[in-house]
Order: C-alpha cells, then sequence, then structure tokens
C-alpha cells in the first residue's frame, strides 16, 4: 500500500479544499536544509559566502501556504463551476518569512574558537517564540474572481514539547471551514443531473464522514455505490431478460456477479472491481480509521471515475436517441 505523504507534498489546493477536518499532518522540523549564497561586503569591498542553515522542506512548505496568493482553478460552490480562486495573502513574522535557523560567514566557522548554536535549541525557540504565538491558530481566505464570495478555512498548529525547551513534534490541524468541503466538490452537482439521486446521496455521505475524520464509515458509502452500480442491473435484467436467473445470480461470489455483467457495467468498474471491492471490504473489517482516510482519496477516485463513465454512457445513450429521432423527423419531412 501507498506510504503516506510528507506535508511537503500536499499541494495548497489540497490543504484549502481537500484536506479533511480535524485530522493533523506531521512537520517534520529537524530535517534542515544547508546551503550557501553570495553577499556583498560593505567593510571590505568585496563578496564573501555565507552559510545557512535554514528550515526543514516542510516548514518552509507550511510558511509558503500562510503567505500564498496565488490563484488556484478551483469548484466554486457558488457559481457552481471551475474558476480562479485567490488566497489572500497572510503576512508573516520577518523571522519566520526569512526560513533561516543560523546564518554565517562561511570563514567564521573555519575559526576553531567559533562554537555554532544547537540548531534544535534554535529551532525550538522560533517555534514556541514567533510561531506559535502570532500563528498557533490561523486562518486562510479565498476570494472567487467571478462572484467575489469569501471562503474561510481555519487552522491549527499543535506543539509538543519533549522538554521544557525544545519542540519535539509540530502538526496542521484543519480546525473550520465555511463553506463545507462537500460544497467543494463539483462531483455531486454534476451527477445530481444525471444519475439517480442515491448515488448522490450515498457520495455526500462518504465525503461528509471523511470531512469529520471518519474512515471506516467513509469506506462503507463508497462500497454501497460499488454495489448499487451492480444491483441497478440486475433489477434491469429481472425486468428486461427472461433468461436471466436471479436465484443462481444470488449465489455468485462478487467477482462472478461482476463477470455475469461485464458487457452492461461500466468497464472502469469491470477491470478495477477485485481490487478496489477488496479494499472496501478490508476498509471496513480491517483497517483503522486513519488508514482508511489515508486511502480514501484514491479510493473514492475510483468510484468516482465508474460514476463518470456511467454519466458518458447515459448521455451518448441520449443523444445517440436523439439524432436518430431527429433524423427520422427530417427522413418523414423529405419524403
Amino acid at each position: 500500500m501507498a506510504d503516506k505523504k510528507s506535508f511537503k507534498d500536499y499541494s495548497f489546493k489540497e490543504l484549502l479544499f481537500e484536506l479533511a477536518l480535524y485530522s493533523k499532518l506531521p512537520i517534520l522540523l529537524k530535517e534542515y536544509q544547508s546551503s550557501t549564497y553570495k553577499e556583498y561586503d560593505d567593510e571590505f569591498g568585496d563578496t564573501r559566502t555565507i552559510y545557512k542553515d535554514g528550515f526543514s522542506e516542510d516548514l518552509e512548505h507550511l510558511i509558503d501556504f500562510m503567505k500564498t496568493d496565488t490563484n488556484i482553478i478551483y469548484y466554486c460552490p457558488i457559481c457552481k463551476t471551475s474558476l480562479s480562486l485567490h488566497p489572500h495573502l497572510n503576512s508573516v513574522n520577518k523571522d519566520l518569512a526569512s526560513l533561516s535557523i543560523f546564518e554565517a560567514p562561511e570563514y567564521m566557522l573555519e575559526d576553531e574558537e567559533f562554537n555554532p548554536p544547537l540548531l534544535d535549541f534554535e529551532m525550538s525557540k522560533i517555534i514556541t517564540d514567533k510561531l506559535i504565538p502570532n500563528y498557533g491558530i490561523f486562518k486562510k481566505q479565498v476570494t472567487c474572481t467571478h462572484c467575489k464570495n469569501v471562503f474561510t478555512f481555519i487552522y491549527k498548529l499543535n506543539m509538543k514539547m519533549s522538554n521544557s525547551i525544545l519542540v519535539e513534534s509540530l502538526s496542521l490541524e484543519k480546525i473550520g471551514q465555511t463553506p463545507s468541503i462537500n460544497d467543494f466538490s463539483d462531483a455531486s452537482n454534476e451527477y445530481k443531473k444525471v444519475l439517480d439521486t442515491k448515488y448522490v446521496k450515498e457520495l455526500n455521505k462518504a465525503l461528509g464522514l471523511k470531512s469529520h475524520g471518519v474512515g471506516i464509515g467513509s469506506f462503507v458509502y463508497l462500497r454501497r455505490i460499488f454495489e448499487k452500480l451492480i444491483f441497478e442491473i440486475v433489477n434491469e435484467k429481472v425486468v428486461n431478460d427472461s433468461s436471466f436467473n436471479l436465484e443462481e445470480f444470488k449465489g455468485f461470489h462478487m467477482d462472478e456477479k461482476i463477470n455475469s455483467l461485464k458487457n452492461d457495467l461500466p468497464q472502469n468498474l469491470v477491470d478495477n472491481s477485485k481490487i478496489l471491492y477488496g479494499i472496501l471490504s478490508k476498509g471496513i473489517h480491517q483497517l483503522e480509521e486513519n488508514e482508511c482516510l489515508l486511502y480514501f482519496d484514491i479510493v473514492y477516485l475510483a468510484i468516482k471515475n465508474i460514476l463518470d463513465e456511467k454519466v458518458r454512457i447515459k448521455k451518448q445513450r441520449e443523444n445517440e436517441k436523439k439524432v436518430k429521432e431527429e433524423l427520422q423527423k427530417i427522413n418523414s419531412l423529405l419524403k
């Protein structure tokens, strides 16, 4: 199974619109980044090399997220379509904005009497003195560039100390947002136009549970969608296909059921059925909440791909029917 992503691997779009409420993302602190840069020395009229110990990539990503004002293309729940959404710029303390823990001319490091600071101690001071007091709870606001509505996301930084002076760990937690995470999902709004409302309800319940950190429950509703897709075809066959043996079908295992219906089901479901249904069932009966939350996004995407295909098939059939009817009308007029 896939490894958990590092904090730096979460896009700003994911942190804003897709991060579940109350789920905590660990921020690695002690993977410091060392570098050098050139600086002009006014006193000696020459350039010198400056050595720098900087924040970890995770902490740097957090600061960049707090500051970002780069537009993001995403679904606007007011306009009901994907548009350019503008994050508001948050001002950040200069000590944090510098992304630096320690800097010194390189020649100083070669001096035997020079004692460099302890990075863990300096990093802890930055977090306890600058980060937590000013940004322990912070909000990120986003404005739709079209309708001008403002959406608010609230975050909390959770800090754990290893002793009275050293920070052991830091994590980011989303503790509130408006509108809800469901409102930012364009899938259910698109499906309402084409699919039975039962699919939309199950999908929204899965997203709602996931947004509140309920992983196992979200898998239950995703599996219901999977099963509804199959039983919908079965009901059609019972009505329209006299050769279909319902009692025999009931005795099949899930993979046998899907194989017997493969010509009627979306190809995405047929191709991924064994693995996908296995993951959903294992999630419900064996996995922990956090494991289900970890794998939710890709499992949700697999279900969404199946529904997308079902939408395409239905629209194609409707278009084919409409074209056939219009051609017949034209043909009758030309006789």
